[in-house]
């Protein structure tokens, strides 16, 4: 069960609470004891009993995350992960500018998306890209290194197996 199911069975849960109430208790007074407004209880009400009860009627209708339309892809990402680490000392409109192109010529990711992608890894200042272009371009020179480390394993257990050693 992921989150957006875990929230839409919490909302069904608070709706039977309140249709589930004592009698002399309002629904207001119900609302206010969940901590959920009257108007948002009417809007699930509404939404579940159009939907002939289905919980799934109860997401959020806003997508987030990676459902959100401006999220960025895995291509995306590794795009801008490239440029920075060949050049750390761009900002966002230069990192922009040097993603490769859609078809209608536009970048891959606007300088807002640029941006955005930045502030949220904490890559926003020059001197924290050229930290990470460090730190990153260190992390695949040893993954580089094991592996020919593994390949040279794996050759010579080869050998092995076939009596050239």
């Amino acid at each position: 069960m992921d989150s957006r199911d875990k929230l839409a069975l919490h909302r069904f849960q608070y709706i039977e609470k309140i249709k589930n109430r004592p009698k002399d208790m309002s629904v207001i007074d119900a609302c206010k004891g969940i901590g959920v407004s009257f108007p948002t209880y009417y809007k699930w009400l509404r939404r579940l009993t159009s939907a002939g009860n289905r919980v799934d009627s109860l997401y959020d209708r806003r997508p987030s995350g990676k459902r959100h339309y401006k999220s960025l892809n895995p291509e995306q990402d590794n795009a801008i992960v490239e440029v920075i680490v060949k050049h750390p000392e761009f900002g966002s409109q230069k990192i922009s500018e040097a993603l490769p192109k859609k078809a209608d010529g536009k970048p891959l990711v606007s300088n807002g998306g640029v941006q955005n992608f930045l502030e949220r890894r904490g890559l926003n200042r020059m001197k924290a890209r050229i930290n990470f272009a460090e730190e990153y371009s260190k992390t695949i020179r040893r993954q580089s290194e094991r592996e020919k480390t593994q390949d040279n394993k794996n050759y010579m257990k080869e050998a092995i197996s076939l009596g050239r050693v």
